[in-house]
């Protein structure tokens, strides 16, 4: 089971970055990536769906996902709360 933390948002800079590691905490990979300005909602699912997305082409199946954000896990639990702008991006990720 590989683990991914997702981790954003410094004041005036609008982006998302995560850390890929293994049950034993090596280090597998990571990433960052700018955006323009966005919600921090919009971010934190953007973070979400680069995890997930890198993952599939790694063929990891099993993730463990960790984030700051109690909004993200209702968004997991509950799609219809996926900003618009990315419910096609979030829909290919499941």
């Amino acid at each position: 089971m590989q683990q991914i933390w997702v981790s954003q948002r410094k004041p005036s800079v609008a982006g998302y970055s995560g850390i890929l590691c293994n049950y034993s905490t090596s280090l597998l990979g990571c990433f960052t990536t700018k955006l323009s300005i966005q919600s921090s909602l919009y971010e934190k699912i953007m973070g979400v769906i680069h995890a997930i997305q890198g993952a599939g082409k790694k063929g990891w199946k099993n993730l463990w996902l960790e984030c700051d954000s109690t909004l993200v896990v209702q968004v997991i639990c509950n799609h219809g709360l996926v900003p618009w702008q990315l419910r096609n991006r979030w829909y290919n990720c499941i």
